[in-house]
Formats: C-alpha cells, sequence, structure tokens
C-alpha cells in the first residue's frame, strides 16, 4: 500500500469507535500525526510527485482535502450509486 492509501484509511478509522487491530491503529495514528500537514505530505509522497509530473497537479491537491463532501458512494449490487 502506499502512504495515501494508509492516510486514507486512517482518515476513516479515527472517526470509528470500535476496536481496532495494530494495523488499523498504525494506519489511525499516521493519520492523526499528519493531519496538519496532509497537503504537504500527499504533495510530496512519491505518487504526488507522479500525478505532478503528469500534469495532475490540481488533482494531488484536490485529494488531499478532508471533509469535502458530505455524501458518499454506496455499491449496489456491484455498481456505485
Amino acid at each position: 500500500m502506499a502512504i495515501e492509501d494508509y492516510l486514507g484509511a486512517g482518515a476513516i478509522l479515527s472517526e470509528l469507535s470500535y476496536p481496532k487491530s495494530p494495523e488499523a491503529r498504525v494506519c489511525e495514528g499516521s493519520f492523526r500525526q499528519s493531519r496538519r500537514n496532509l497537503d504537504e505530505i500527499i504533495w510530496d509522497c512519491g505518487s504526488g510527485r507522479e500525478l505532478r509530473e503528469a500534469g495532475f497537479g490540481d488533482d494531488v491537491r484536490h485529494a488531499a482535502r478532508l471533509d469535502l463532501y458530505d455524501v458518499a458512494p454506496l455499491m449496489q449490487d456491484g455498481a456505485l450509486i
């Protein structure tokens, strides 16, 4: 997994109050520690650099934003709705 996967999982896990595996706790801890600098971290991580070099800098900035939407897709019968 890439750093953005760990941080994305950590962002979700940080909102859940269930017992968590050691792996989940690492993701959540990484997110909590990185939250204030998330945009910088995503911008400069390997995937962020690759995307910027390919001309997708705006997408990298967009992907690093938190709480941007108040809805989420739902998987139903194999399709996102």
